[in-house]
């Protein structure tokens, strides 16, 4: 997913080469699935699952489940409108935000039509990279 495409944007090529690649996968699925039960329902409920609300939520929970000073949350729609949540699905829309040491930034990004799912998140993952650069700077 995002969190895979970030890890190699962020030149985590070598741990995916150490560790292997499925083994990598199986941990970003856990990853994942420990940050999605940190995001309170009530956030989706009110602001849908792709909002800056979300983002927000998913960075603060990522931080707080690993004691981590930087905390990352990505939500948007890559590619084709999702069936599930149609009225909030914006092909191109993301959102991100990062939690570093407490303090959320938070962006919202027009990425335009790309060809494919894998292209967006390769892009979305670059530009999470940029701005976090930027707070590290």
């Amino acid at each position: 997913g995002t969190m895979g495409s970030l890890l190699q944007a962020s030149n985590f090529v070598e741990t995916i080469q150490i560790l292997g690649k499925d083994n990598v996968a199986k941990r970003i699925k856990e990853y994942e699935a420990k940050i999605r039960q940190g995001v309170p329902r009530e956030v989706i409920d009110r602001y849908s699952v792709y909002s800056t609300e979300t983002a927000d939520a998913m960075a603060k929970a990522c931080a707080e489940a690993y004691s981590a000073d930087i905390g990352i949350g990505v939500t948007g729609t890559a590619g084709n409108v999702d069936p599930a949540n149609p009225e909030s699905s914006v092909p191109g829309q993301v959102y991100f935000s990062i939690d570093y040491r407490g303090k959320l930034h938070s962006c919202q990004k027009e990425m335009g039509a790309l060809p494919s799912r894998y292209l967006y998140k390769l892009a979305i993952a670059n530009e999470v990279c940029l701005h976090l650069t930027k707070l590290l700077e």
